[in-house]
């Protein structure tokens, strides 16, 4: 972009009638047009980091606060906050080994199932199901 504007500043150096020229001038809309050009090709930068972004989010795990530690790493007489019987003394985390952090677990199979199914409810029997789903013995 400065490199354009200095390009600019140079040919109305070289050419100093160009200067008076009105707005509609084709040396303006040449201007405008490099601008638009800029513009753009920041635009699909833009997009195209938008893309890798989303796509390094898909194949890196889902990583969530270890629920033994809250994060910390550390346990202080076995719980996860210093307290006045371990003030200083701390050891790793079993449960993420000092991380703070763990993989997010898969969701259960059951879980899954019981969700496609409510989905397909909503949905009218969308999926093979022709209504609600009742429970065995009901």
């Amino acid at each position: 972009m400065a490199a354009s504007k200095q390009a600019f500043d140079a040919l109305f150096d070289a050419e100093p009638a160009l200067r008076d020229v009105p707005y509609d001038h084709p040396v303006h809309k040449l201007d405008e047009a490099g601008l638009a050009q800029w513009v753009t090709a920041w635009m699909a930068g833009v997009r195209a980091g938008a893309a890798d972004e989303h796509l390094r989010q898909a194949m890196v795990a889902p990583r969530m606060l270890c629920a033994r530690c809250h994060g910390h790493g550390r346990l202080w007489a076995g719980r996860p906050y210093r307290n006045e019987r371990a003030w200083d003394a701390s050891a790793a985390c079993p449960g993420c080994g000092g991380a703070g952090a763990v993989a997010t677990p898969a969701p259960a199979a059951a879980a899954v199932a019981v969700d496609g199914a409510a989905r397909a409810c909503e949905d009218g029997g969308v999926g093979g199901f022709a209504g609600p789903v009742v429970p065995d013995g009901g």
